[in-house]
């Protein structure tokens, strides 16, 4: 066991990694310890040092296809170049290596070698050229389907709707039209009986 008492900056360990030189880099809530199965190297967040982790609570340390560190906190992200211990920090408020946000999630390094970095607000890729972690957009491709199907769907209910409304409109006029005919066909046979001398008693068994 690994203790505090053995050099470890504080005692809650929250990810842990071993790199390509065999070194043991663990993330604490206070600092950032690697190990080399002796003693400890503390990286720590310090203000007046141009040369220091963007914060002490540590979230997750992934290496990448170079060799780089890269160390997620609770307040940005920094790149740590094993060959020359150089730290390079990210952060929302830096406006030359911006993050999508300062609160990282995780950290995942692709097949390809491509650096992803997970945030409270978004997904971010290094791009290493620029030197800058850029924000993916995601576009949600079956959502706008659906929502198109649905919109399709209400405009066919509605015209449905429409002719069914209009169907029993004409529906009622014709029958209207029939009956009014209907009346008036019986008004004139009934006419045309009493002309020639029938009775009601016989018009009421002709109908």
């Amino acid at each position: 066991n690994i203790t505090s008492e053995d050099g470890l900056s504080q005692g809650t360990v929250e990810t842990i990694i071993q790199d390509d030189q065999g070194y043991i880099w663990l993330g604490t809530n206070d600092g950032l310890c690697r190990y080399n199965g002796y003693e400890f190297k503390i990286y720590k967040h310090d203000e007046e040092l141009e040369n220091s982790i963007t914060n002490n609570y540590i979230v997750d340390i992934k290496q990448d296809n170079s060799g780089n560190i890269w160390v997620g906190t609770a307040n940005g992200l920094s790149k740590i170049d094993t060959k020359t211990d150089l730290i390079t920090n990210y952060n929302m408020n830096d406006e030359e290596k911006s993050l999508s946000h300062y609160n990282i999630g995780d950290i995942l390094i692709t097949k390809s070698g491509d650096v992803l970095v997970g945030t409270s607000d978004g997904l971010n890729i290094y791009n290493e050229k620029k030197d800058e972690a850029e924000k993916l957009e995601y576009t949600d491709i079956v959502g706008i389907m659906m929502s198109s199907v649905s919109s399709i769907v209400n405009v066919i209910s509605s015209v449905l709707i429409a002719f069914v409304a209009i169907s029993l409109v004409v529906s009622s006029i014709m029958i209207a039209i029939i009956t009014y005919i209907s009346v008036i066909e019986r008004t004139k046979e009934i006419g045309i009986l009493r002309a020639i001398g029938a009775s009601k008693k016989d018009i009421s068994r002709v109908f």
